[in-house]
């Protein structure tokens, strides 16, 4: 093979390597990347809200946000809806939480069409199990 061959050669291969790593991004699924409160937080009074930021905006009429009480009931809330952000969910709180641990099990839908769900914890007014 000439120089000028295997060096197009080359090109075109860094150039597709480049290409497959730049779209690793868009294929990327939704993911938590913050909550509000944080995961495991410990909190002296009940939050307001709870703000889920994701690394890309969820569909959010395809999302849904759900918290449970301690007996893993689940607690009625308003609807969730979009937070300051795009990427942002925000679902109020009851005004009486009482203290308790507390999950919030979240599904949403990527914008790339795939569902994502997970979950995290924060306690009221009590100590953390041993």
């Amino acid at each position: 093979m000439s120089r000028c061959i295997q060096s197009r050669a080359v090109a075109l291969g860094l150039a597709l390597l480049c290409s497959c790593l730049l779209s690793l991004d868009a294929l990327a699924h939704a993911r938590l990347v913050k909550s509000i409160p944080a995961d495991d937080a410990e909190l002296s009074v009940a939050p307001e809200f709870v703000v889920l930021t994701f690394n890309e905006s969820p569909e959010r009429s395809f999302s849904s946000v759900e918290l449970r009480n301690p007996a893993g009931e689940i607690v009625t809330t308003p609807a969730v809806r979009q937070g300051e952000t795009p990427d942002s969910l925000l679902m109020p709180l009851p005004e009486d939480l009482p203290a308790g641990t507390y999950a919030v099990h979240y599904r949403v839908l990527s914008v790339d069409g795939h569902v994502v769900e997970g979950r995290f914890g924060f306690r009221i007014g009590v100590a953390p199990a041993p």
